[in-house]
């Protein structure tokens, strides 16, 4: 039975909370986003697919700006009338807190419309799922997109897709959010530094920044720059003084099945601005990896004549 997590999480009696009773589809489905003050606050996305609403927690507000994705960790199925459910769910209760309807309305399915068409159920058994929001807040193309999963739950990105009702300004005010300040890491000290970097340029050049990355979602090469001149003052204290490995995909991420192979030795044709340190393998050969100390140091390995999409491994 699909709400029967949902059933087993819940008493009814006290909470007041919809009972799990399946639902009747509408005509054109409906999505709607319930801000809920429970522990965390968090933003529950929720979407009108076999008659209940598959579901997602989402511990930011879900944003207009194509180069903010969100978490989203889903959970499980809750019935059709969750749709308007406002109210407050009581202390030692699951999920307690406080919950109101944060945006509302109907969405369509856009893969239905695509050369392979799938349906909602087929999406999210593959992992991916493209909607057209039609709310208050929240207008146009959105993708979510599930990752390896880490844990007992599966683990989603909610993205905005490039489309007219984007907006790239929409989450300014997070950028003014005070938040404190991450401690730098402590590293174990480097065995041997291979001489002194000179000082990096000022700025750095990058070519075909329109060029597109990641198809699926539109999002281009200047988008995950610009991600990562975002995040680098939260991420480099974590990275500081560690050796870096690289895992490159040279014909792109195709899946879990996609070719791979691990940069560990700083290429040669790296300039010498760029840190490096010198460590024995495990087989004792010496290897000579790249530190990301700096901004610069941290989008030149990602991107600077790599047209591969990469993760990165500490």
């Amino acid at each position: 039975m699909a709400l029967e997590m949902y059933k087993q999480k819940r008493h009814f009696d006290p909470t007041p909370e919809p009972r799990p009773r399946p639902g009747k589809a509408r005509r054109r489905p409906i999505f709607v986003v319930q801000e809920h003050h429970a522990s965390r606050l968090h933003y529950d996305f929720r979407l009108e697919a076999d008659g209940v609403l598959k579901s997602w927690a989402v511990p930011k507000q879900p944003s207009l700006n194509p180069a903010v994705k969100r978490l989203a960790v889903q959970v499980e199925d809750h019935p059709l009338e969750y749709a308007n459910f406002s109210g407050e769910i009581p202390a030692g209760q699951y999920g307690a807190g406080l919950v109101h309807i944060w945006d509302k309305g109907t969405y369509e399915n856009i893969l239905a419309h695509k050369p392979h068409p799938q349906s909602m159920a087929e999406g999210n058994n593959a992992g991916h799922l493209e909607v057209q929001l039609h709310g208050r807040k929240l207008k146009g193309n959105f993708a979510l997109i599930r990752m390896a999963k880490r844990g007992p739950k599966a683990s989603w990105l909610l993205i905005k897709m490039q489309d007219k009702e984007a907006h790239p300004d929409s989450v300014a005010a997070e950028r003014t959010t005070t938040a404190p300040t991450p401690q730098p890491v402590r590293a174990r000290p480097a065995m041997l530094r291979t001489g002194a970097p000179s000082q990096h340029p000022a700025t750095l050049a990058f070519t075909h920044q329109g060029k597109i990355m990641f198809p699926e979602v539109g999002i281009t090469k200047r988008d995950v720059l610009r991600f990562y001149e975002r995040i680098a003052p939260r991420l480099l204290p974590h990275l500081r003084d560690r050796p870096m490995t690289l895992e490159r995909f040279p014909e792109g991420l195709t899946g879990k099945q996609a070719p791979h192979f691990w940069q560990k030795n700083t290429p040669s044709y790296y300039p010498a601005w760029i840190p490096r340190v010198t460590l024995p393998s495990e087989d004792g050969q010496l290897v000579t990896y790249t530190l990301v100390n700096d901004a610069a140091t941290l989008l030149y390995p990602t991107f600077k004549g790599l047209w591969q999409r990469m993760g990165i491994s500490l």
